[in-house]
């Protein structure tokens, strides 16, 4: 018989929302992104918006693709600190690589790129304390960085562990055995899912080392699904992905 504490472990591997600290303070009153004003916000989310637009269809073509990120480069290169649009430049990105050439030597500046857009979109925005209250925006941001991240970790972590090298890795995970990719996956999902990612919650509790242990991680067909689905969104939604492919990752 398990005994009351090995219960409360069990819950808590398997059941992220029975954690109190598990989810973000959102709050109305907080500003919409640290070191913004908000009519400057205002005006970017904007020009952001106009800028995604073209790529909200199935399949974008390559041009508008370029073009998006073109314009999210000038966005934050005249404002560094805006850091929706280094999210959606790394989802920009990442939609010019086909899901097989991820990881693979001819996309390995790209990774390195994408990595680190989305390394420095989470710096911005993430809070001084973990519980600090946040924006529902910063929230939305955050959710979509650690999500994007923790899938493209455990895209790497099938690749190892099939023999085949990772390349674009951030330093400290390079030449990772897919084990160790998997749990930094795991980790970045748990994030994703604390600031309101329900997907990335599930993915993470299937993904944790323990869990693993009491059966299998969600198909690694299903998670190419969830990855190519994601596309750069504006501020309002920034990675929400269909309820359909939520549901399925249960």
């Amino acid at each position: 018989m398990l005994s009351e504490r090995d219960n409360s472990i069990l819950v808590k591997i398997f059941d992220p929302e029975a954690q109190p600290e598990s989810s973000a303070r959102i709050s109305a009153n907080a500003v919409p992104l640290p070191g913004i004003p908000i009519d400057l916000f205002g005006e970017l989310a904007t020009r952001e918006r106009r800028t995604l637009q073209p790529l909200n269809q199935d399949f974008p073509t390559p041009e508008r693709i370029h073009q998006a990120i073109k314009e999210l480069s000038s966005i934050i290169k005249s404002h560094p600190l805006y850091a929706s649009a280094y999210v959606n430049r790394a989802q920009a990105r990442r939609l010019q690589i086909q899901y097989d050439e991820l990881f693979s030597p001819d996309a390995e500046s790209m990774m390195v790129d994408i990595f680190a857009d989305l390394d420095r979109a989470v710096d911005l925005a993430a809070p001084l304390r973990s519980l600090d209250q946040i924006s529902a925006h910063q929230g939305n941001l955050l959710a979509a960085a650690h999500t994007h991240k923790g899938l493209l970790l455990l895209r790497a972590a099938d690749i190892t562990r099939g023999g085949a090298p990772a390349h674009g890795l951030p330093p400290a995970l390079a030449n990772m055995d897919a084990d160790v990719l998997e749990e930094a996956a795991s980790h970045e999902l748990a994030s994703g899912g604390r600031y309101g990612n329900t997907m990335a919650q599930q993915l993470a509790v299937k993904t944790n080392p323990y869990a693993k242990l009491c059966g299998s991680i969600v198909r690694e067909a299903q998670r190419k699904e969830i990855l190519e689905t994601m596309r750069p969104h504006t501020f309002e939604c920034v990675l929400v992905l269909p309820r359909c492919l939520a549901d399925r990752v249960r």
